[in-house]
């Protein structure tokens, strides 16, 4: 990015500061999660997250809010972790109601000492146990320039990975906020989401609801895919959104402290067929894609993707991928 940007990290259990620096001038984050360095935890949500024992709990396929409330329409059960988390224990992790996570790769422009420092043991460890997993990039732009640079960052540290559910940018610093005007806030998210789509990437925008109510306002907004952040018994968000962040309290065996719990409405995950920058890929229920086998009427390749236009075998493939057993086919002057 145009500004040198660092970051200082003080971690503790339950208090946790960060600081950033552009050239000789010092920056303490602050967003709607922190202030002065510092996360911010209302003593009601602690209260939701803690004093019922279905607090954000998944039972019988039932999703339950801070209260114990039943989420309508819920469908999935996730956590986003950062280096904040420390270490955390994946094995217990997979034992739990927990079915995804959302990792943080990192924040800022595309430099090593951004990247974030458990993103790495964080995503071989989530591929170890077999767990399904996306990503997220806590963003500083204040220009579509410095977008394209966070956009690098994040393609750099996804590179030999396919996480099976998306890559957010995480929109929420008032720096940007109280900075940059609200149509370019759209322009850079723009210009981030679609260089991560055209990497061939599933890609949406995380920001709490007062951002999406009163600074996303942009109509290229409603056109993209939607991760809610509120701390409440439920999201009051008006328009259509895919997940819902509903609090920081949330405790999972495994991790030290505290975790962001989140819930999804609708699959995230690749499951069937998926159209990626290059192609058409299936994907399986455990999130493996396919390769070089027949599925129906269609045949994946080596790499997995559905091939049009060639013979397999003795049976042809159209333009379409479609082998059509009553077909005629003229190969080479023969029928």
């Amino acid at each position: 990015m145009k500004r040198l940007v660092a970051i200082c990290l003080s971690i503790l259990m339950f208090s946790s500061s960060i600081t950033v620096y552009a050239n000789e001038e010092e920056y303490t984050a602050n967003s709607w999660r922190y202030e002065n360095g510092e996360p911010i935890v209302s003593e009601e949500e602690m209260i939701c997250a803690q004093n019922d024992s279905l607090a954000w709990v998944k039972e019988n396929g039932v999703i339950y809010n801070g209260v114990g409330d039943p989420i309508p329409n819920a469908i999935s059960k996730g956590i986003d972790v950062s280096e904040w988390q420390g270490d955390i224990d994946w094995d217990k992790v997979k034992k739990t109601d927990v079915e995804f996570a959302i990792l943080r790769c990192g924040f800022a422009g595309d430099y090593a000492k951004y990247d974030d420092k458990k993103f790495v043991r964080n995503v071989n460890e989530r591929i170890r146990v077999g767990m399904p997993y996306g990503i997220y990039l806590y963003s500083y732009a204040q220009t579509v320039e410095d977008a394209k640079e966070e956009a690098a960052h994040t393609l750099r540290l996804l590179k030999g990975l396919n996480p099976s559910y998306p890559v957010f940018y995480d929109l929420e610093d008032y720096s940007v906020m109280s900075s940059v005007s609200k149509s370019t806030i759209a322009q850079i998210a723009k210009t981030y989401v679609t260089t991560i789509q055209n990497a061939g990437y599933n890609c949406g925008v995380y920001a709490n609801l007062n951002w999406f109510t009163n600074y996303l306002t942009d109509p290229y907004f409603d056109s993209v895919m939607k991760w809610v952040a509120q701390y409440n018994t439920e999201c009051t968000y008006m328009k259509p959104y895919s997940m819902w962040q509903g609090t920081s309290s949330g405790y999972v065996d495994g991790i030290a402290g505290r975790v962001d719990i989140d819930v999804t409405f609708n699959s995230l995950r690749k499951l069937g067929w998926v159209q990626e920058n290059d192609g058409w890929y299936y994907y399986s229920n455990d999130d493996t894609k396919l390769t070089s086998q027949w599925i129906g009427n269609y045949y994946v390749g080596e790499d997995g993707k559905m091939l049009t236009n060639q013979w397999i075998g003795d049976r042809y493939v159209d333009a379409n991928g479609l082998w059509s057993p009553d077909h005629w086919i003229n190969n080479g002057g023969k029928w």
